[in-house]
């Protein structure tokens, strides 16, 4: 009664994305569920096979790609976008994933025309026990997404930072979560293995935290979302 209206969640496929039909370690199940109480319809979405968004969705989901989502898929994410649409990005650092030396048209995307981008590294924090588990240290509580967690502890295991770009015509920005001061953005992927560590703070490339993890950006013109 609170949300009439036809809501329809699309979580993209055929990247190897998390699951959200099979339960699993990965999988995004319970997400699913917690949705379809919401009042939500969640449906899964391969671009590649449909060449076409639906004119239903209320928001796209792009959870955990192990491959990268190809040129045309772009297209018409963007084309989305630019008709008012929402996006929902999760993605895993560069180690993570089967993408290689592969270019990231969505990635590029998100950096040209949102001013989001992904830093291609893997956040360190010495405020957890686990350093390669980031806790999130900051929410921005002005932001209707994170305006309610100010009393949760969330974590963020093996994450990728962000950086943002102000100034973007009619693009605003919010950094909605990030790391307190003693975390960095580890680029020297090698000593996180096994016989690589202890992995170490390198000023000359990369980056001392307060680090963000999530950030939002909306189009004042458009009203598309990320």
């Amino acid at each position: 009664l609170l949300n009439p209206g036809n809501n329809v969640i699309y979580f993209l496929t055929g990247h190897g994305e998390r699951d959200i039909e099979q339960a699993g370690d990965a999988s995004l199940t319970r997400a699913k569920g917690t949705l379809e109480t919401k009042n939500y319809s969640v449906k899964t979405l391969n671009l590649i096979a449909a060449n076409k968004i639906p004119e239903d969705a209320s928001a796209i989901v792009i959870a955990g790609p192990l491959k990268p989502v190809s040129n045309d898929e772009v297209k018409l994410l963007k084309d989305y976008l630019a008709s008012g649409g929402s996006l929902i990005v999760m993605q895993d650092p560069t180690p993570l994933t089967e993408f290689g030396n592969a270019s990231d048209p969505l990635a590029e995307m998100l950096s040209a025309d949102w001013g989001i981008t992904l830093n291609n590294d893997i956040v360190i924090d010495l405020n957890n026990p686990q350093p390669t588990t980031a806790k999130a240290a900051y929410y921005d509580s002005t932001h209707a997404i994170t305006r309610n967690m100010n009393t949760l502890a969330t974590y963020f295991p093996f994450t990728q930072s962000l950086k943002t770009t102000e100034g973007m015509e009619g693009v605003i920005v919010n950094l909605l979560v990030q790391t307190m001061d003693n975390s960095w953005g580890e680029k020297d992927f090698e000593s996180l293995t096994q016989g690589g560590g202890p992995p170490s703070f390198d000023e000359s490339t990369e980056s001392i935290g307060p680090l963000t993890l999530v950030a939002a950006g909306e189009n004042t013109t458009t009203t598309g979302r990320v």
